[in-house]
């Protein structure tokens, strides 16, 4: 695994770009991890911590609980068939996951191992993009 991808200065860039109030599950929410990435040690010890999990693949028994929610799919609407289940994670592992699936994508692309015609996920590409017609 690339250390680059947990390092300090990607923790930092990563949850400055972060909407603050992007549910989650459990007591530490985006804000906070928003709020200790602008302190330098505070940045290197959660990146640190967060590297040694993802690399030792010794989580938390935090990461390991999921809370479902269900959202509507239309405003107003609460028929149970008309509504979305979500699964919200801790921050920090809803974190990792992002920073490692981008790491990912990035690698793929510049071994050019994604098909031109793929456009989900894709820097500079977009669904909307692929439906156009010629």
């Amino acid at each position: 695994m690339d250390l680059e991808l947990f390092s300090p200065a990607s923790f930092r860039s990563g949850w400055s770009k972060m909407k603050e109030f992007t549910g989650c599950q459990g007591p530490l929410h985006f804000g906070h991890y928003k709020a200790l990435s602008s302190d330098t040690d505070l940045c290197q010890e959660a990146a640190s911590r967060l590297y040694e999990s993802f690399y030792s693949g010794s989580y938390p028994s935090r990461w390991k609980i999921g809370t479902d929610i269900m959202i509507e799919k239309k405003a107003g609407v609460y028929s149970v068939d008309k509504l979305r289940t979500i699964l919200l994670f801790q921050s920090e592992f809803n974190f990792g996951n992002k920073s490692i699936g981008r790491g990912m994508m990035h690698q793929a692309e510049s071994l050019h191992l994604i098909p031109e015609s793929q456009y989900g996920s894709r820097h500079g590409k977009s669904s909307a993009q692929q439906s156009v017609p010629f």
